[in-house]
């Protein structure tokens, strides 16, 4: 009894090294300032769940072409692609950033990053645990994976 509170304990204060998580589909953690990043792949899945061509896409959401390979949607106030009850419009189609979350370096690099992804958001405390091992197979499934 004692070790299954421990091991709760030390999971819930992001000091057992793994993370427990299910999305929620709550939104919380798209209603942040910041940046969402699109491969040409993504960007024309994303437009097509919207019903627009790329260039309609990328006028109505005011996306940045950074290079060949890599377009930038600036998300002032959160993402603009949220609907009214902050749930994704487009999350069969969303690119790797969103889709990979939390399974990113900067939420799991150390006890205080896990902490602080407990504490925001709903989804960590539901859903199956991900040991160390799982969850650097998901963030070196790609490397963009290291850089969110």
């Amino acid at each position: 009894m004692i070790g299954i509170l421990r091991i709760m304990f030390r999971s819930l204060w992001g000091l057992r090294r793994g993370i427990a998580f299910r999305c929620q589909q709550c939104g919380g953690c798209c209603l942040w300032p910041g940046s969402v990043y699109f491969t040409p792949d993504e960007l024309s899945r994303a437009a097509s769940a919207c019903g627009l061509s790329i260039p309609e896409f990328v006028a109505r959401y005011r996306l940045r072409r950074l290079g060949q390979d890599e377009w930038e949607l600036v998300a002032a106030r959160g993402c603009p692609l949220l609907d009214p009850e902050n749930r994704c419009s487009i999350y069969q189609a969303r690119p790797l950033q969103c889709a990979s979350y939390p399974f990113w370096r900067s939420k799991t690099k150390n006890a205080t990053a896990r902490r602080e992804f407990i504490r925001e958001c709903p989804g960590s405390r539901q859903g199956p645990w991900f040991n160390t091992g799982e969850i650097e197979r998901k963030i070196s499934s790609d490397p963009r994976n290291n850089t969110f």
